[in-house]
């Protein structure tokens, strides 16, 4: 399956990685629910109103992308910003009425591999987070791009999503200071 984040086309792709009997079946038990519980609500290019209604609730600027997604640009400190997207496209888990939407955050782009230095630093934060994980997404021209993302309750109140949408925007913005010091994204 082919994907896009932030105009930039990826595949799915596991990179070989030494894994711990724990880390391995935890592996294993997040594919099998990604693959086999989990499918779209909502059809690619649809907007999501509730995602609308909250930003506009907000006052929050947006943008519509041809995927239907929402972009906002979060302010941070030192006269930063960051560009943020929301996804329209849901995910339900079968058999509950849990509804998942991606909310997320580029703060990094490799040519290649990330170092070993990085990897663990964005490791290590995803741990320390109460919400939101890094992710390493590999694009079709072999660039790897960091990106800060939490999969959050579809259903989330207006306040709730704007929050985090703030909350992603500032974790991915320092990320990107910290190992460019541009603000690019």
């Amino acid at each position: 399956m082919n994907y896009t984040v932030l105009g930039h086309p990826f595949t799915i792709n596991i990179m070989n990685r030494a894994f711990s009997l724990k880390n391995l079946s935890l592996v294993v038990a997040t594919l099998s629910i990604l693959l086999g519980s989990f499918y779209p609500s909502a059809r690619a290019g649809e907007t999501d109103a509730r995602v609308k209604a909250a930003l506009e609730q907000a006052g929050m600027k947006y943008e519509v992308t041809s995927d239907g997604d929402f972009k906002v640009i979060v302010t941070c400190p030192n006269d930063r910003t960051q560009v943020v997207l929301i996804n329209s496209n849901t995910n339900k888990i079968n058999g509950t009425t849990v509804e998942l939407r991606e909310v997320y955050a580029l703060a990094y782009k490799s040519p290649g591999l990330l170092s070993s230095e990085i990897s663990d630093k964005m490791m290590r934060q995803s741990h320390d987070k109460k919400i939101g994980s890094w992710e390493i997404i590999r694009t079709s021209s072999n660039n790897n791009l960091a990106i800060f993302n939490a999969k959050i309750d579809a259903k989330l109140d207006d306040n709730s999503l704007v929050k985090i949408i703030n909350s992603i925007g500032l974790v991915a913005d320092n990320m990107e200071k910290e190992l460019t010091n541009k603000d690019e994204y």
